[in-house]
Parts: structure tokens; sequence; C-alpha cells
């Protein structure tokens, strides 16, 4: 909540909150840069929309808003990594032997090795 969602929305009243206003925090979160100095990853956004919308969920059972305004947001198409499971910032555990097929077929993300 921190990093991604109080700067973009930390000052807009909740009972002010509308859908533009979340869709444009997250098309400008997709144009960001982790710290790795790649896009976000996608899985990142749909975490915080889940978190967004947790959130946003309880408010409207305490009677704080009539209704959710992230229940309908998309999320923006953006070329961000992926999480594959198969890949590491440093190669595969050097544990795998060399001759390994899943130790050829994964790599670094960042460095290709």
């Amino acid at each position: 909540m921190r990093l991604h969602l109080i700067p973009y929305l930390g000052r807009i009243e909740l009972t002010e909150l509308a859908g533009r206003d979340i869709a444009r925090m997250f098309a400008m979160l997709a144009g960001r840069l982790n710290r790795y100095g790649e896009p976000i990853a996608s899985s990142t956004l749909h975490r915080i929309r889940a978190t967004l919308r947790a959130a946003l969920n309880a408010a409207v059972r305490e009677g704080l808003i009539a209704s959710n305004p992230a229940r309908v947001i998309r999320l923006p198409a953006h070329g961000g990594a992926v999480a594959s499971g198969r890949r590491w910032r440093c190669g595969p555990p050097s544990s795998w032997p060399s001759s390994s097929p899943s130790r050829a077929a994964t790599g670094c993300i960042r460095c290709g090795s």
C-alpha cells in the first residue's frame, strides 16, 4: 500500500474516489520500472488491484461508500515481466547438474546466464 496505492490515491477522499482515478493510477504504475529497471510485472499489478479491491470492499461493508469503484477496473496491457516460475535473477540453482535439461532451459532474466 505504501509504495503503490498511497502515493497515487492517498490524497483523494474515499467518497470522491472514482474508477477514473484508479484507472489513471494503474496506467502510471504500468509505465514504471521496478528496482531492476524492468517494467512492473503484471502479477504485481494484479496483487495491487486485489489489495485495493479488498480494502474498498471492506469500506462498502462498513457503509463508508455505496459501491466499490475498483470492481470494474481492467488492468492495462503492457509488456511487463511475467513470472514464469522457471527463471531466476542469478541463474538456476548451482546444485542442479549442468547437464540437467531443466538447468539448460532456465536462466537469469537479467543477465541471460
